[in-house]
């Protein structure tokens, strides 16, 4: 298979008569699936097989293993979008020329705080999921775009960082470049308008779960460690502080490493903290675990709302609750933005057997685990 059909691709895992996600969508509504990424290229523009770590300055945007890909839909259609970045890089901020955006979930089953608003852009952390819908009232071509994220590195600085040989180049690095995710083409062949808007409900046992204490206080840092050596794992050696790179909690990951005990079937209060603070955001992201997000940059949000990814550029506090378990298991935590995971910073927690007083829980969250949720690829194991 060619490099754009084989490098890409989406899995989404639903359950014939799921109690715990309500979709109810006009039947008339086209679902299109957004599946962003970011490649090198081939002379002839096909991608490659390759998906750059740290800085690049040549990528092109990649939706569903293509570049610039094309939808066609008809006059007065409404397309419900499923995105997921999938790619290494920041956020990625989607716009399409003369339309509006409706965001409604997060995460794949979590309502968007403000959900259902007109908006000119969405944007998708890395690592996460959001949908969307878009009414195309009028014919034409149009660009759904990608925005280009500020890094600051600009004009001569460019070369002062990187090197001579970008000397004269006004943007150097690839995801401070708008670029164009795909073309959509609206045809003269009309429809009429969707009548029913979709919409997402909090499940059942997340509910339940946003009223429970929280048992415990635990800080995790998402650092610019000093430790040796880079790139190799498992490292139990001493800190050197000659040298840099990401961690949690001031450890470069380590499978054999135990960050810290959590007893089953309770919760805790995260306080998610970027070091330094302000210079770049960091996803956030817990294996198997929603969590509930009650501050951001120390200012509590007005109504709580669950995720199970997230930018943190600052701090964040958010509830973990964990399901009960008869066996110790355990926990993987790590920033989504592969070139920070894969240099360190991940961190692994021991899941110490526990029922939280709530036997029912255990049955709860297994289902709503397996059942409305997108498993999107390699990028979000």
């Amino acid at each position: 298979c060619p490099p754009s059909t084989s490098t890409s691709g989406a899995f989404i895992v639903e359950g014939p008569d799921d109690p715990y996600r309500e979709v109810a969508a006009d039947p008339s509504a086209q679902e299109v699936i957004l599946l962003l990424g970011e490649s090198l290229n081939y002379e002839d523009g096909e991608p490659q097989n390759f998906i750059p770590i740290v800085f690049d300055f040549s990528w092109e945007a990649v939706t569903n293993g293509m570049i610039n890909p094309t939808f066609t839909f008809r006059r007065g259609e409404t397309v419900y979008f499923r995105g997921v970045n999938a790619g290494v890089e920041p956020a990625a901020k989607l716009s399409i020329d003369d339309h509006v955006l409706v965001p409604l979930s997060s995460d794949s089953s979590y309502p968007l705080p403000g959900g259902g608003t007109e908006a000119e852009s969405i944007e998708i952390d890395t690592g996460a999921r959001a949908e969307f819908s878009v009414t195309f009232d009028r014919p034409g071509t149009y660009s759904m775009r990608r925005a280009g994220w500020n890094m600051g590195i600009s004009g001569p600085v460019c070369a002062i960082v990187f090197g001579p040989d970008l000397a004269g180049v006004d943007t150097c690095i690839s995801f401070d470049k708008e670029t164009i995710a795909a073309t959509i083409v609206v045809t003269e062949e009309a429809v009429e308008p969707a009548t029913a808007e979709v919409s997402f409900a909090v499940a059942p046992y997340l509910d339940e779960l946003a009223g429970k204490p929280s048992d415990k206080e635990r800080t995790i840092g998402l650092d610019l460690t000093q430790e040796l050596p880079l790139f190799q794992m498992p490292w139990d050696g001493t800190p050197n502080p000659a040298a840099a790179a990401f961690g949690i909690n001031e450890r470069l990951g380590n499978p054999h490493h135990n960050s810290g005990d959590i007893e089953a079937g309770t919760c805790e209060d995260w306080t998610v903290v970027s070091n330094p603070p302000g210079v770049a955001p960091h996803t956030f992201h817990a294996h198997s675990v929603p969590f509930l997000i009650k501050s951001i940059d120390g200012v509590e949000v007005e109504e709580p709302f669950w995720r199970d990814t997230y930018p943190v550029l600052r701090n964040i506090t958010a509830k973990v609750c964990f399901p009960p378990r008869d066996d110790v298991s355990y926990l993987n935590v790590h920033c989504h933005m592969p070139q920070h995971q894969d240099i360190g910073m991940v961190a692994y927690f021991t899941l110490t057997p526990g029922s939280g007083g709530d036997e029912s829980a255990s049955s709860i969250m297994g289902l709503a685990t397996a059942l409305g949720v997108i498993a999107l690829g390699w990028a979000l194991l």
